[in-house]
C-alpha cells in the first residue's frame, strides 16, 4: 500500500512522448499548482476509491476499496482496508484495527503516501508531458503522463487535473507486468472543520504499541 492511483486509458502514448519537449513546461506548471494546492496548510477531507486490477493474469484480478484521507499540508490520516495510518510530520503510526496493534516508526520518504508526496515524485528521475484532455462531468481535464527514467516495475503514471481549480481528479500507476493501481477522488472538502491529524493514545485503549 505504498501508493494510491486511478487507472485511466492512455491514448497514443508514442505520439505524445514525441512531443514531450514542447509540453513538459505546461505539465510541470500544472503539477506544481496541484501539489501546492494540497500543501497550502488548509485542512482537507478526501474520500477516495482504490482499484487494483491485472487483466493479464489467469484468472484476472480486480479489487476495489474505499477510504478517506484527512490532509493538512504534508501531515495526514489515512483510513483504509481495516487500518489507519497517521503521519504527524515526525512519526508514522500504522494502526491495525482488527489486531489492536500500533506500529510507531521514523518514516522513510517512500513510506509517506500523502497525495502531495505522490505528486512530488516527478521532481527527480522522471520525465513528464501533457497526455491530452479528458472530459469529466462536462469539465475538460488535463492528463499528465509521468514516465520514470529508470525502473524495473513502473511503466508510467497518469495524473488527471482540473486546470480551472488545480484539483486532482485521479491518479494511476501502470506497472510493466500489466497491473494498474488506481486512486480516484470521489469527494473533497477544503477547509473542512474538525480535522485532527495528531496521534492520541487514549483513542486506542487496549492497543499494543510497538516502537
Amino acid at each position: 500500500m505504498h501508493r494510491l492511483f486511478i487507472y485511466l486509458f492512455i491514448f497514443n502514448l508514442l505520439s505524445f512522448y514525441s512531443n514531450a519537449q514542447t509540453t513538459h513546461k505546461e505539465a510541470k506548471a500544472l503539477l506544481n499548482k496541484a501539489a501546492d494546492k494540497l500543501q497550502n496548510g488548509k485542512p482537507y477531507v478526501i474520500d477516495f476509491e482504490y482499484l487494483f486490477e491485472n487483466q493479464k493474469v489467469n484468472p484476472p484480478v480486480q479489487q476495489s476499496e474505499k477510504g478517506q484521507i484527512m490532509l493538512k499540508g504534508n501531515n495526514y490520516k489515512l483510513t483504509f482496508m481495516g487500518m489507519e495510518q497517521i503521519f504527524d510530520g515526525k512519526k508514522l503510526y500504522n494502526i491495525l484495527l482488527d489486531d489492536k496493534e500500533i506500529q510507531v516508526m521514523q518514516p522513510e520518504e517512500n513510506d509517506v503516501v500523502s497525495p502531495s508526496a505522490i505528486l512530488n515524485q516527478y521532481r527527480e528521475g522522471h520525465t513528464y508531458y501533457l497526455g491530452g484532455k479528458k472530459k469529466i462531468n462536462n469539465i475538460t481535464h488535463e492528463v499528465i503522463v509521468i514516465k520514470p527514467k529508470a525502473t524495473a516495475d513502473v511503466d508510467y503514471i497518469e495524473v488527471t487535473i482540473n486546470p480551472k481549480n488545480h484539483q486532482i481528479h485521479s491518479l494511476m500507476q501502470r506497472s510493466r507486468d500489466g497491473a494498474a493501481t488506481t486512486f480516484k477522488i470521489l469527494k473533497i472538502a477544503e477547509n473542512a472543520a474538525g480535522v485532527d491529524i495528531s496521534f492520541q493514545k487514549d483513542r486506542y485503549k487496549g492497543f499494543k504499541i510497538i516502537q
